[in-house]
């Protein structure tokens, strides 16, 4: 995070690890992040039409992982072992984006 660079912010157990956007934050125009963005979450909401959340999973995938599979919970495929990190991006693979549409009657 170059735009806090006397910040304790980059130590790996604050938020040195966090990823964010470089896309937005900069309120003022000024060339420098005002805010911080991240994207992903551990859980995955359903909306209704009106925009309404009608439901959110919470942390049911960490809760699932780590009762059934703890041997798994924050496992990293790529290093092929638990690596802890959680503060990263939760206990598995966890959710990616989806949109469901109707066209007519086929969905």
């Amino acid at each position: 995070m170059a735009s806090f660079p006397d910040s304790s912010f980059q130590d790996d157990d604050k938020l040195g690890r966090l990823k964010v956007t470089n896309t937005m934050g900069d309120t003022d125009d000024d060339g420098d992040f005002d805010e911080l963005y991240s994207f992903g979450s551990r859980s995955f909401s359903i909306w209704d039409e009106d925009g309404v959340q009608v439901f959110d999973s919470g942390d049911i995938f960490e809760q699932t992982i780590a009762n059934l599979f703890p041997e798994y919970h924050n496992w990293d495929a790529k290093k092929g072992k638990s690596d802890g990190r959680r503060d990263n991006k939760g206990p598995g693979p966890g959710p990616e984006a989806l949109a469901i549409g109707k066209i007519d009657d086929s969905i």
